[in-house]
């Protein structure tokens, strides 16, 4: 009767969080071809790839950050660098993939979350991450920090 009880509490649990995972990604993604703003940083970062893929220039610091002579490293450009060269230089895909990379995020912050106090703290947590304004808007945002979740 215990794994009974268990299978049924662990099957809820998992069912929960596919819904809150999938209207997270649902929210991150809706109209987002319109919404997506493509400015200065965002030009930077694809004329960077662009010299990638049709200039050969590979590139070994990052984003310049706030700070001058201060820059990231080149982990968020070769990151994108490939969903470029897939979509065409579309940036909508690249926004698309760092939206999927958010809600992975909310995956480890329910596994977080359930290992640390139970799993009703891990799906709480996964649905506060997941429906917080502020990080849907950094997830729509075509920016280097966006990653930082993971």
């Amino acid at each position: 009767m215990k794994k009974i009880k268990n299978f049924f509490q662990n099957w809820t649990s998992y069912l929960l969080l596919t819904i809150v995972l999938i209207a997270a990604f649902y929210i991150r993604i809706y109209r987002i071809d319109d919404l997506l703003g493509f400015y200065y940083d965002q030009g930077r970062d694809a004329l960077v790839i662009w010299r990638l893929w049709h200039e050969g220039k590979l590139f070994l610091i990052g984003p310049v950050t706030g700070l001058a002579g201060i820059f990231l490293g080149p982990f968020y450009y070769y990151l994108i660098a490939p969903l470029y060269l897939i979509g065409g230089g579309d940036p909508v895909v690249v926004s698309i993939f760092l939206a999927a990379l958010s809600v992975v995020a909310l995956l480890f912050l329910y596994k977080l979350g359930s290992e640390m106090h139970s799993r009703t703290a891990g799906l709480i947590g996964a649905v506060i991450g997941g429906f917080s304004y502020y990080i849907i808007y950094n997830s729509r945002w075509l920016s280097n920090p966006n990653p930082m979740f993971l």
